[in-house]
């Protein structure tokens, strides 16, 4: 489970890049779309009890035979969805609290 989060902050890391080339206009509307589907994405990531898998709280991965396969697999999408959503965010407020310390240097 962890490898899960860490995939989605990693693909998060590099989405700001990815998407550069695209106008302002369409990188809104990605990111209002990112954080549509991440805030579903976070209610299935809490409410399937993720966190108990990753601080080790359940002894066992239990997977639910009642469900159908493609509704786990777009909760497990939508879970990933929230991780690149909250790493692509913090990795934009990152790149703007450095940005007046990289001029202050240049002069």
């Amino acid at each position: 489970h962890w490898s899960f989060v860490l995939m989605g902050l990693h693909l998060g890391l590099h989405l700001p890049l990815l998407t550069a080339k695209l106008s302002p206009k369409k990188r809104i509307i990605l990111s209002a779309v990112l954080c549509a589907l991440g805030a579903a994405g976070l209610f299935f990531f809490l409410r399937n009890g993720i966190c108990k898998y990753l601080f080790f709280k359940v002894p066992f991965a239990f997977l639910d035979y009642e469900k159908a396969a493609a509704l786990v697999f777009a909760e497990n999408l939508l879970s990933l969805l929230f991780f690149v959503f909250f790493a692509m965010q913090m990795a934009k407020l990152f790149k703007r609290a450095a940005s007046p310390k990289e001029k202050q240097l240049k002069k």
